[in-house]
């Protein structure tokens, strides 16, 4: 058998074993070198991984617990509840790199004094450009909606286009800007037969009690008067849905457009004065004595100045007004760049983790007084579901829309920001909950003769409540989408269905005050109970809910 070399025997020498063993021990050094030095990289990787997978989850935590308050994308719910996905709860600003440099070349301006005039000059002019850069950006946030007016047209003209393709020869409507003007010669046309209609009746009603035959011209015309009103209901039916449309999308681009020109006007208007100022300035300083030869133009460019700064106040007005148009119509969500960071308002002192992670553990019971449903406690050391590590998930998952700064197209996405904590709304005189004595008050509104304080039965009004913050409405039930809750398209035809299947429900307008004020009475297929608020029957006086009913009822 062939003898085997032990490894001891593989250096035979001690000059070798010496050798191998400094070998060995330089390698050893060397990987434990390399893993030091390496050590931090692999760390941080195997942080970020274990960041990611737990932002992973808390995106399926929110998915399933959150996105029905605070919106699939975090930017939240009108009235319902704030977008998290925001600039303001990050204490993110516009204007951080730009007030940063501002305050450097102001301490640099304090500290020169009057030892560099030069210098003093220059610091003094790039603050000044710093300054009117920052007035720009702020103005572009708050005033300039020029992408959604230019969606806006394009809607509008998409329309015109298939009203004309509808209905331009079949109805003789050269413009549809002319669609209002045709609708109301149908309606016109209605309200005459419908006249006539009862105008005959009664002559056939009279006859009959005398115990005559009625005329047999009246029955004949009677006839033709329902056949006519068929078909004007019929046309009306077809017309009356788009002019509605038409007549709404018209006055929201006429809102836009209103900002957009003054917005636009109070630019150039400035571009005019820096134009005549420059000028004024490179003009030589007037003589001591003698005739100034620049006296007349000097003289000019103060008249023109004062007739710009003019019309600038009148055009600041405008904007102004035309902003807060489209906020009471609720066209947009305005943010306020200059607002305080959600910590500050809230005076939290810690982390924005903490401020996170303390709401989710424990809830926020106080906001009940401003909002339909009170943050919940969700950790399971509150009674809520969730334990500590998807409490981490969610903080993870919130956190990190923060990461990358926030643009203007950011902004314009929100539908709700945070509201600042109150003790609560006036008190108001609820309805209740007894839908038939809701009903028969809302039938004694509506034919009462005596003139109203406030609207009633108004579906402008009623959309204004709808889609607004107090209610929240739209938040939940959004036209085209179904969400939170059902489509109010089509609603008062489904609703007459209900009414017409369920002998419970006498009504269509029965069905719309129940599920108002009673949502758990009637469940739409599809859907769950417990996510209407039961509390509107507290919070809705008559008069409210009278138009929030005329708007419903038009989603025929």
């Amino acid at each position: 058998m062939e003898n085997q070399r032990t490894p001891f025997m593989l250096f035979p020498s001690v000059t070798s074993r010496i050798v191998a063993g400094i070998i060995s021990f330089t390698g050893i050094i060397i990987v434990l070198a390399w893993v030091a030095i390496n050590e931090e990289g692999r760390m941080e990787e195997f942080t970020e991984r274990f960041q990611g997978r737990s932002v992973e989850t808390g995106a399926i935590l929110f998915e399933n617990n959150c996105s029905t308050c605070h919106g699939q994308d975090g930017r939240g719910l009108t009235g319902v509840a704030p977008a998290l996905n925001n600039p303001q709860l990050f204490g993110f600003s516009f204007f951080g790199d730009i007030d940063t440099e501002i305050a450097v070349k102001s301490a640099e301006l304090e500290q020169l004094g009057s030892s560099d005039p030069d210098r003093a000059a220059q610091l003094e002019a790039e603050i000044a450009t710093l300054e009117a850069q920052r007035q720009e950006l702020d103005e572009t946030i708050r005033y300039d909606y020029s992408s959604e007016l230019a969606e806006l047209q394009a809607e509008l003209s998409a329309l015109d286009a298939e009203i004309t393709e509808l209905f331009g020869e079949k109805y003789e409507i050269v413009s549809p800007s002319l669609l209002p003007i045709k609708v109301g010669e149908l309606e016109a046309q209605k309200s005459a037969l419908e006249l006539e209609q009862t105008q005959i009746q009664d002559r056939i009603a009279a006859a009959e009690t005398a115990g005559e035959t009625p005329d047999a011209a009246d029955n004949a015309r009677l006839d033709e008067v329902f056949a006519k009103l068929d078909t004007l209901n019929t046309q009306l039916d077809e017309l009356g849905g788009y002019n509605t449309e038409r007549t709404n999308l018209v006055a929201k681009v006429g809102r836009f457009t209103a900002l957009h020109d003054a917005h636009t006007q109070i630019i150039d208007l400035r571009m005019q004065a820096a134009e005549l100022n420059s000028e004024l300035a490179a003009m030589p300083e007037a003589p001591a004595e003698g005739e100034d030869p620049n006296a007349t133009r000097r003289e000019e460019i103060g008249a023109a100045l004062f007739d710009i700064e003019t019309q600038q106040v009148a055009q600041e007005s405008a904007r102004d007004d035309a902003l807060q148009a489209l906020m009471d119509n609720f066209d947009i969500v305005f943010y306020d760049p200059a607002r305080d960071a959600r910590m500050v308002e809230l005076k939290w002192n810690g982390a924005l983790r903490d401020l996170i992670r303390t709401t989710l553990i424990s809830g926020r019971p106080t906001s009940a007084s401003y909002w339909n449903n009170p943050m919940a406690a969700w950790s399971q050391r509150a009674g809520g579901p969730l334990r500590d590590d998807e409490i981490e998930n969610l903080v993870d998952y919130i956190l990190n829309w923060g990461v990358q700064p926030f643009t203007i197209e950011d902004v314009r996405q929100i539908n709700q920001y945070a509201v600042l904590p109150t003790t609560g709304a006036a008190a108001v005189e609820g309805v209740g909950t007894d839908v038939d004595a809701i009903l028969a008050a809302l039938d004694e509104l509506e034919n009462s003769e005596e003139p109203m304080e406030v609207p009633v039965f108004d579906s402008n009004e009623g959309q204004r409540a709808y889609v607004g913050p107090d209610l929240g409405c739209g938040g939940c039930h959004q036209i085209g989408v179904a969400g939170t809750g059902p489509d109010p398209t089509g609603l008062y035809t489904r609703a007459e269905q209900y009414a017409a299947d369920n002998p419970r429900i006498t009504s269509a307008r029965y069905y719309l005050v129940q599920s108002i004020v009673n949502p758990s009475a009637f469940i739409v297929d599809g859907y769950s109970d417990g996510i209407m608020p039961q509390t509107f029957g507290d919070r809705l006086d008559l008069e409210t809910l009278s138009n929030i009913i005329a708007y419903l009822e038009s989603f025929d």
